[in-house]
Formats: C-alpha cells, sequence, structure tokens
C-alpha cells in the first residue's frame, strides 16, 4: 500500500516568465521492521529469524561427557585437545525430533571467549568458549550452533553448582549441536537465581576468504605479511566458535587472545590488560562489551610494526590501524578526522554526552545505518553533496532491482535456512530501506524523525525493540497512525507507477490520479495532500484545481519518493497520440529556458523516470534523450543528475554496443576532463564523463588513454609502493582499462598482471586487476579464472570475486565467465562454502547482460542441476528475471532507442562541441484563462 502527497505552490512560486507549471510533493515510506546494532557510522544489521523446520539431521560426533569437575575450575589456557575432540562422520536421522531455529526459551547472558596463535602463518585456530546462559522453560535438547570446527570438544555443562552428563551430536546440514542428558531427562528451567554454564574448547581453520575467522596475506616494504582478523555476517560467528547466533540473541562478551609477542592484538572494545605468557606469546584480555550481538564480536592479529594514528575527544580514544607505510604517510589522517566528525555528530544527534552510548549501537538495521551515515558527511562537507549523492547511491539502483517480479518485501517472514538469512542481505534490505527513510524524515520533518528515534532507543536499549512503537512516536497526517501507514508497506515489494492524467477545461486544471503496480496484479492506496490532507482508498483519484490552468505537473518533488510517474495531458477534451510526450516536451522548455526551476533532485528524478518508463515502453527513448541533451546545453556541471544518466546508459551498453553520444573530438574538451577537478563534485564529474566517453568508443577519447597510459614511466609499475604519479588518481582506473581493452597489447598486459601480484597498495591492485579482466584474449582471462580458484597466492581470494564480475561484464568474457562458472560450480561449493554470500550474488553480475532465450534455458538447467542456492536463492531469481527482462528488451525495445539514437546522436554530438549552434525547438505553451 503506498501513499502520495502533493503540494500545491502559489503561481508566483512556480511561474518563469511565461512558464506556468505545478510542482507535487509525494512522499511514501517503507522502514525496516526489526533494528540492529550500530557502531560509529551507525553499521548494523536485520535478520528474520528461522522458523521451525524438520529435516534429515548428519550426526558427526556423538561423545559422553566423563564426570566433570567445575567449570569455574578450569584453566584460563585453552588445553590440549585429546582424542574424543577428533570428528567421525555418520548418518542418523532424528529430524522428528528437532526444529531447525533455536528455542525462544534460551536467553544468552555472557560469552567468554579465548583464543590461541602460536604464529601467524598457522592455518588453524584453538579457541575456548564459556557460555552463560538461562532457560526460560524446560527443554528436551538444548541446541547452539558451530560451523566448520575441526574439532570439537565434549562439553563441560552446569545448572548452578550441578555439573551434567550430556551427550553431544554435531548436525553439519544445519550447523548446529544438540546436547541431549545421558539420563534422558530435560533440561530444566532456571529458577531467575542460578544459570547453566557451557564450556567447550575447539578447533578450526582460519579461512582464507574474508568472512568469518580468517586469514589475509598484504604487502609492504619487507614483502608478504600476514593478518588474522574477523567479519562476521548474520550466520557467520559459529565459523569462530560455539554460540547462540540468531542476531536477536544477545549477550555481553569478554575476549581473551594469547599471541605472538612480535603481533598486536585488537578488538572493538578497549584492552583490559597485556601480560606475558611465555617467552614467545603473550596474552591480550578487552574489557566486557556491551550486550550485543554474535555478529558483532570482532578482533584481529596484526604485525607489530602495523601504524596507528589516534585522536582523542571527550576522554575517548579514536584509533585507526592500518600498513606502516600508509600510516607514516598520513594517508591515514582523513579517515580519523571523518570517525571523529561522525562521533561527535551522532553525540549531538541522539543528545547523549557519550559518543557512543549503548543505546546507540544496539538495533538499527542496516537500512537505519546507511541512511545516518550521510548525515555527518552532509553537515561536516556540504560541498561533497551527499544528501543528493544518496540518489546515485541508493534509490536508483535499488528501484531497478525492485523492478524485478523476483523482488522481495523488506520484512520477510518465511526465512527458512541460514543461507535464506544471507540471501536476504542484498540492495532491498540495505538501500531500498534507506530510501524509505528518507522518505520517512521527508514526511514527518527532520526533528521529529530525530526525536523519535531518540525516544525509541531510550525505549528499547540492549533489546530488539518493536518497531511500531518508532512509527507511533511520529506525528503523521489524521486520521492515520504512525502503524497504520507503515504497516501497509512493509509487506509489499517493488514500487507504484503513478499515472497522471492533466486535462484543461473551462473551469480549471483536473487532476487524474491512477495508481498502479509496478506489475498488474498491484495496487497501492494514495495519500493527496492540495491543500489540506485527505486520504483516498481507492487507486484513483480526481482533483480540479479551480481558476488556475498549468501546462505541465512535475510529481515527486526534489525526488523524495520510491515511485515512478507517467504523464498524460488533455486539451479542451482532446487526447492526442503524442499526450503522453507533451508534458514532457514542456518539462525540456522548463530545463532549457530556466534550468533554476527544478532542483537537481528534480533533475535527476526527470532522468531516471523517463529511462525507466522509456525501458517499459511506456514512452519513446526520444524524451529521455531529449531530457539528458538539456544537461549539456544548460552546462548542468552537478555530478548526480549526470551519473543517473550514466547508470542507465550502462544498463543498455550492457545489452548492446552504442556508439558515442557524448563524443570527445574537441580536445579542449578531453583535456578539460583529464585535468583535475577543482572540488569533489567536479572531479567526480570529469572522470565520470571521460569514462563514459571510453565506454562509447569516442576515437579521440581512445587515442588520448593510449596517450596517457604510455606517459607512465616504465618505472611505475615497477615500484611496488607507487603511489605518486601526475595523472589524475580519478581517472586512473579509466586509463588502466580502456587502454588494455582497446589495444590488446600483450606486453602492457603482462606488465599490469606482473604489477597486481607486487604492487602494494591494494588500489592500486585493484585497478590493475580490472584492466587485465578488460582483455579481449579469452585465454587471458580464462588463465585469471584458473589463477583465482585455484592459487590465493596470486589472485588473492578477496579479489576473486570482484576479478569473476570484471571478466562477467567484459563483451568478450560474458559468455566463457557463464562456462566457467557452470562447468566448475562444485568447486567453487567446495572452495568456498554454499552459504559465502559473494559466491551467492555472483550470478546477478554474470548474468547482467545475459540478452537471449538460450542463456535463459540455460540458467534454469543449471539451477536444476544444482538445486541447493544457499545464500544464492534470492540472486538466482533476480539473475533470471534480469535475464528475462533484456531478451523481452531487445525484442521489443532496442528498435525504438536505434532510430531515436540516429536522430539524436548528431545533436548530441554538436551540443557537446559547439553550444552556440544548436537551435531548439519552442514548444507552444498553451494556457486556458
Amino acid at each position: 500500500m503506498s501513499t502520495y502527497r502533493y503540494e500545491i505552490p502559489s503561481s508566483e512560486q512556480e511561474t518563469t516568465n511565461t512558464l506556468q507549471g505545478l510542482k507535487i510533493s509525494t512522499k511514501w515510506i517503507i522502514l525496516g521492521a526489526v533494528f540492529y546494532v550500530a557502531s560509529l557510522v551507525i553499521v548494523g544489521l536485520i535478520v528474520g529469524l528461522v522458523p521451525k523446520r524438520a529435516q534429515q539431521i548428519t550426526i558427526i560426533e556423538t561423545a559422553q561427557t566423563d564426570k566433570l569437575s567445575t567449570i569455574d575450575s578450569q584453566t584460563s589456557t585453552v588445553s590440549m585437545f585429546h582424542q574424543s575432540c577428533n570428528i567421525t562422520n555418520f548418518q542418523c536421522s532424528i529430524s522428528s525430533l528437532y526444529d531447525e531455529r533455536l528455542s525462544k526459551a534460551i536467553l544468552p547472558l555472557h560469552y567468554e571467549l579465548e583464543y590461541r596463535i602460536e604464529n601467524m602463518t598457522q592455518t588453524t585456530f584453538k579457541g575456548s568458549v564459556k557460555m552463560h546462559f538461562q532457560l526460560k522453560q524446560r527443554l528436551k535438547r538444548l541446541v547452539y550452533h558451530a560451523k566448520r570446527m575441526t574439532k570439537l570438544c565434549p562439553p563441560l555443562l552446569q545448572q548452578g553448582d550441578v555439573t551434567m552428563n550430556v551427550n553431544m551430536s554435531l548436525c553439519l546440514e544445519n550447523e548446529s549441536v544438540i546436547l541431549e542428558d545421558n539420563s534422558g531427562k530435560s533440561f530444566p528451567e532456571n529458577d531467575g537465581k542460578t544459570k547453566y554454564i557451557l564450556y567447550q574448547e575447539f578447533e578450526s581453520k582460519l579461512n582464507d576468504g574474508n568472512v568469518g575467522f580468517y586469514q589475509s596475506e598484504f604487502k609492504d616494504t619487507n614483502g608478504n605479511r600476514k593478518l588474522l582478523a574477523t567479519k562476521f555476517q548474520p550466520t557467520d560467528a559459529r565459523k569462530a566458535f560455539p554460540c547462540f547466533d540468531e542476531p536477536k540473541l544477545k549477550a555481553t562478551f569478554k575476549i581473551a587472545i594469547v599471541h605472538p609477542t612480535n603481533t598486536i592484538a585488537l578488538s572493538n572494545f578497549p584492552v583490559e590488560s597485556i601480560k606475558q605468557e611465555d617467552a614467545d606469546l603473550m596474552r591480550t584480555t578487552f574489557q566486557e562489551t556491551f550486550k550485543m550481538s554474535t555478529y558483532l564480536a570482532a578482533w584481529a592479529i596484526v604485525p607489530a610494526d602495523f601504524g596507528v594514528k589516534s585522536i582523542e575527544h571527550e576522554n575517548i580514544t579514536l584509533r585507526v590501524w592500518a600498513r606502516k607505510g600508509p600510516t607514516d604517510k598520513n594517508q591515514t589522517l582523513f579517515a580519523l578526522n571523518i570517525a571523529r566528525e561522525a562521533m561527535i555528530y551522532f553525540g549531538e544527534y541522539f543528545n547523549t554526552t557519550d559518543s557512543l552510548p549503548p543505546q546507540i549501537g544496539k538495533w538499527l538495521n542496516e537500512a537505519m545505518a546507511t541512511w545516518l551515515s550521510y548525515k555527518p558527511l552532509v553537515k561536516n562537507h556540504p560541498e561533497w553533496h551527499m544528501d543528493l549523492q544518496a540518489l546515485t547511491e541508493d534509490v536508483i539502483g535499488v528501484m531497478w532491482d525492485d523492478a524485478k517480479p523476483s523482488s522481495h518485501p523488506i520484512s520477510v517472514h518465511n526465512v527458512s535456512t541460514a543461507g535464506h538469512i544471507t540471501s536476504l542481505f542484498d540492495s532491498i534490505t540495505y538501500s531500498k530501506g534507506a530510501s524509505i527513510l528518507r522518505m520517512l524524515e521527508k514526511i514527518v520533518g527532520e526533528n521529529e524523525f530525530r526525536d523519535g528515534l531518540r525516544t525509541y532507543l531510550k525505549q528499547n536499549a540492549f533489546d530488539v525493540g518493536n518497531p511500531d512503537d518508532f512509527y507511533n512516536n511520529l506525528t503523521f497526517p489524521n486520521p492515520l497512525t504512525g502503524k497504520e501507514f507503515m504497516n501497509n508497506w512493509l509487506e509489499e515489494l517493488n514500487f507504484p507507477l503513478l499515472n497522471v492524467h492533466m486535462t484543461l477545461t473551462s473551469s480549471g486544471t483536473v487532476l487524474n490520479f491512477t495508481q498502479s503496480g509496478n506489475h498488474a496484479n498491484q495496487n497501492h492506496t494514495v495519500d493527496i495532500e492540495p491543500l489540506n490532507p485527505f486520504y483516498l482508498d481507492s487507486s484513483q483519484l480526481s482533483v480540479t484545481i479551480k481558476d488556475k490552468y498549468f501546462t505541465w505537473i512535475k510529481c515527486n518533488k526534489n525526488f523524495t519518493g520510491f515511485y515512478v510517474t507517467s504523464y498524460n495531458y488533455t486539451q479542451n477534451d482532446t487526447v492526442t497520440n503524442a499526450s503522453s510526450n507533451l508534458i514532457w516536451k514542456h518539462f525540456e522548455s522548463v530545463l532549457l529556458d530556466a534550468p533554476k526551476v527544478f532542483s537537481n533532485e528534480d533533475k535527476t528524478n526527470l532522468i531516471h523516470d523517463a529511462f525507466l518508463l522509456s525501458y517499459n515502453g511506456i514512452i519513446e527513448y526520444e524524451i529521455p534523450l531529449r531530457i539528458v541533451k538539456t544537461l549539456r546545453i544548460t552546462n548542468n556541471k552537478e555530478y548526480v543528475p549526470w551519473k543517473t544518466f550514466a547508470w542507465h546508459w550502462d544498463n543498455l551498453a550492457d545489452m548492446f554496443a552504442i556508439d558515442q553520444i557524448l563524443p570527445g573530438g574537441d580536445s579542449n574538451i578531453l583535456n578539460n576532463l583529464i585535468s583535475p577537478g577543482v572540488n569533489h563534485n567536479e572531479r567526480l564529474l570529469r572522470s565520470l564523463q571521460f569514462n563514459m566517453l571510453c565506454r562509447m568508443n569516442s576515437s579521440d577519447t581512445l587515442d588520448k588513454v593510449s596517450e596517457l597510459f604510455r606517459s607512465i614511466p616504465s618505472t611505475y609499475f615497477q615500484n611496488k609502493d607507487a603511489i605518486n604519479l601526475n595523472t589524475s588518481g580519478d581517472i586512473l582506473s579509466t586509463i588502466y582499462a580502456c587502454h588494455i581493452r582497446n589495444t590488446n597489447n600483450n606486453i602492457d598486459w603482462e606488465i599490469l598482471y606482473d604489477y597486481y601480484r607486487y604492487a602494494i597498495s591494494p588500489q592500486e591492485q585493484l585497478r590493475a586487476l580490472h584492466a587485465i579482466s578488460n582483455s579481449q584474449d579469452t585465454k587471458k582471462l580464462h588463465r585469471l579464472l584458473e589463477e583465482g580458484l585455484n592459487n590465493s597466492t596470486i589472485i588473492k581470494t578477496q579479489d576473486f570475486f570482484s576479478m569473476f564480475s570484471y571478466i562477467s561484464q567484459n563483451s568478450n568474457g560474458r559468455s566463457m565467465a557463464w562456462n566457467y562458472y557452470r562447468d566448475n560450480f562444485q568447486r567453487f561449493i567446495d572452495r568456498f562454502g554454499i552459504n559465502d554470500r559473494k559466491l551467492g550474488i555472483l550470478i546477478l553480475y554474470i548474468a547482467k547482460s545475459f540478452d537471449n532465450d538460450t542463456y535463459i534455458e540455460e540458467m534454469r538447467d543449471f539451477f536444476a542441476k544444482y538445486p541447493s542456492s544457499g545464500a544464492g536463492e534470492t540472486a538466482r531469481n533476480q539473475a533470471l528475471d534480469l535475464a528475462l527482462m533484456n531478451t523481452a528488451w531487445i525484442k521489443n525495445r532496442e528498435t525504438n532507442l536505434i532510430n531515436h539514437l540516429q536522430v539524436q546522436s548528431k545533436q548530441l554530438t554538436n551540443a557537446y562541441q559547439n553550444e552556440t549552434e544548436i537551435k531548439l525547438t519552442n514548444y507552444t505553451r498553451t494556457i486556458i484563462i
């Protein structure tokens, strides 16, 4: 159910010379249903709990505990593992006795974690955990999570002073540990005064990916180095320690790490003590954390010569750790200052003297994290226009994703597996949620939004609150409550199409609103606010504005609404074939003759809507091309409207080859684009336009690219720490990639291949990897894929999926990458695991430009062959939708675009090279009085 509003300004506000128009401000909203923890810039996570489901269980080990001493008497040092900790496999079915989700009776209280790392090159780690918890009711079985353990010792379990003898089963399929009382009794509930303590030792492999507890390699002047770190996605904590691994189950943490004396242990809470363990090892213990979800536990072990910069603010020390080289060169100061600014901002925003109060960081979801992260940048760096960039960073891209039939609501109830949970952490959760929060704030006002958030946080500190409380703290126009307003949106997918039909009659302007879903089976409720608010529960509405006459109507003022608007126009009860284009032509006239009438948000909205409507065949491609043309003619220098055009153009260019429409034949224009900009916005714009010219194969630009590449001294690529170059860094990646793509020079490819392997700067490594992935030589591309899948010492694990997506978007690499993915999918699973998030979404990048029935059938056959999709469940559906959409577009819309390109490209060329020669058609502005 959608909600719209519009405002009618005075004619003086909306009239520019002879132009008359009506701007409509429309706002509608969805808010994520459950909020979770945030860090400095409010980074958190939202996840639905797993519903109950029975299934086949794989039993890995069953072990009975011996008579146990009390857990508190256990030594704090991780003991040597005994024989019964070894894992052996055998099958057993207890599906009728076991529910996959954790019991609601479990109440975690506290974790004590200890890890023992004896050297940085080891590939496994040993650890122990003490889980303090209570049971709110009796349980026949105690279930918790563990994954990828190579050894798991029988646990020691106590309730109060009573030691319990238990049998343990480790179930691979559900990533769970099941404990049963050896005597067959149930585990009794706690009386409030007692608690359970479970102690368990474990061993696991250090992953070579970037999730769980992993080992990573980096380069500095001393060569290749190792560091160990954690990164937990929604269900990844179980890879690092046995735990109750559902985000709603929060507890405090006390972490201790035994590590080599030539290393430093870090965590997300301050150090409590550092003690010498022996000649080679030391123990770092960290302060007890706030109550938080398991995925927020974090630690790292880095070389002792790692660099650190710190800054103080109100008795709080902020530190940024990085390689020694960048630290010594003060390259981390920018990040440190941004962090300090964010801390100060959020201290004021949440009205607390403590910049990181417990109630801030415990519940906000990724949508809230994304939206709020813009705010300190907007305040402290207004020249960056981050409030405007929110449109291209979040709104525009996710509307494309949300247009697919396979999209999902933000609130998803039937989540059944860990892989399904992971698959839902996609652009809908992050960016659509942020877009909806942006609209919510516009509806109720920035101060009201902030105050409601403050109240909600205070009410739900250290807990998962009911979002209804947040909505109802906000003031909405009568008669709706916040809950009623919001709940209509939480359950719906896609976005509405608002059809606006304007008719000029003798009595005034008549506006007919009809809203429909992006798909035919959807309906939405409209909220209209002309002068006083009122509500409509049907899909149609007619409003007459008496004695006022307009030649155009602009909805969605400042692009605050998450919807697309289609316009039609009738004069004197006559509808012409051009009625759907007439208002758009009036828009073009306003953009040319009075460009300040529309804000940059409005211009972005017009470009975005025009391309989406053209894609779906509602208007001709002539319209978006003419709207974009006005940017150049009026010399618009704002990055975001251009970025919006580039985003849509890239989508089209993925499907078929598009010749240049922003040519660079004028050397002055090219020289301007490759010179550093004077401010942040200008640098972004120049880099964007330079890249577009390369993408569109502008011959002059391609020549310039190779000239710039040849001007780079050969010694630059031989310097491992090369960071200084006369060429602007904003266009360096374009220079590398465009040169390799268009010259196919073997020597240059090998130079950049070696540069990727030996460069110290991660940014330069990625630039080089992107470039060599743009080769037109499929043998070289296949070589990269094999090296990436087989050998992480050549292609780093954290770079592999980026490289695969680069190759998939290469016109010569598309089919080869797809075939490689299909032929080696089991190798992917063996290497990364079926629930790996990056593996799950890789299919979206592979299928991005699939545009025929052959690809569609191959996808369906592949999905049938490998029905278990893990973290790719949502991505598979989206990828198939995208291939179907692309194929339909090629059949139905490609010719329309080509025909209009042939007409428009020459005008755009002239506009780009010589603005004074363009003569525009002045469309008639008819005003009935």
